[in-house]
């Protein structure tokens, strides 16, 4: 279970007291369907934070478009394809 403390110390934005923890998922299964998407953001859309805390999340497909997040995400999850 998280605790206020830890997630509010990740690089958060505030946006009228909601943090948004902004997460890239990196999409390394090159156009293939897999299981670990959906699991990541199964994840994402049902974990539970504390009041004020929310996960946006933004997919980037690596492989097969090659696109690359910049450095502006708080945490930066790959499927591992």
């Amino acid at each position: 279970m998280y605790s206020t403390e830890n997630v509010s110390s990740l690089g958060t934005e505030n946006y009228m007291d909601q943090h948004i923890i902004k997460v890239a998922i990196l999409d390394l299964y090159n156009n293939e369907p897999n299981e670990g998407m959906r699991g990541i953001q199964n994840l994402l859309n049902t974990h539970r934070l504390p009041d004020h805390f929310k996960f946006d999340y933004t997919i980037f497909d690596v492989r097969f478009k090659q696109e690359i997040p910049n450095l502006d995400f708080d945490i930066y999850i790959s499927t591992g394809g």
